[in-house]
């Protein structure tokens, strides 16, 4: 296994791949809004953590990506990981793999949030690495928001990764649920308000019936 907490205040075996760089800091530094207050591997602002600050400059948009090659041959891995990020949905935290001389491939996909300051997890599985396999996780900015993304206690794992122990209904599958069809109602994913002040929420990804 692999595994980086950033407490060194390095990124470790992950290398720079665009001209805006993922940024290793704490809250100590951390701008309201703009930086994660506290880092997740002790839970304050003394730890560290790598993040992307995103200004509101209403420019084009641009990526951050951070990369590692130093995969082994021959057996199933798990990317394992906590993230933050509090910034416009139109701004994607994504995991790309490329395997060999392939494609590289979007292999997980989170768009922004409102949940600042709150870390959550996700793992996904590389499968079997059969050449020079190739990781790279990208934050696909577009600038008209002020916020950031952030990750942390990135671990690569032996093995396939555990069955998701909390759905939170972000990825279109959400969860492998399927609505029964012999009941009276049928749930339905959904984001953001309703056109019913009596269902749904105001912000977030939810299940509703």
């Amino acid at each position: 296994a692999f595994e980086w907490d950033f407490e060194d205040g390095t990124l470790g075996d992950w290398q720079q791949e665009e001209q805006t760089p993922w940024v290793v800091a704490s809250g100590q530094t951390a701008v309201y809004g703009k930086a994660p207050l506290a880092d997740h591997t002790r839970q304050n602002v003394l730890g560290k953590y790598a993040y992307v600050p995103i200004d509101a400059t209403g420019g084009p948009i641009y990526y951050s990506t951070i990369g590692i090659r130093s995969i082994p041959r021959g057996v199933p891995y798990c990317l394992d990981f906590w993230y933050q990020a509090f910034i416009s949905s139109d701004t994607v935290l994504n995991v790309y793999m490329q395997n060999g001389t392939a494609e590289h491939t979007n292999i997980w996909r989170r768009p922004g949030t409102t949940a600042r300051d709150q870390w959550t997890h996700s793992s996904v599985n590389l499968g079997v690495n059969h050449g020079t396999a190739h990781l790279s996780i990208s934050a696909a900015v577009v600038p008209r928001s002020t916020g950031y993304v952030a990750i942390d206690d990135v671990r690569i794992l032996n093995g396939a990764c555990p069955s998701a122990r909390v759905c939170d209904f972000e990825d279109d599958s959400i969860c492998g649920y399927q609505n029964d069809a012999t009941a009276d109602f049928t749930w339905s994913r959904h984001k953001g308000s309703t056109s019913s002040s009596t269902t749904g929420a105001t912000n977030g990804m939810f299940k509703r019936k």
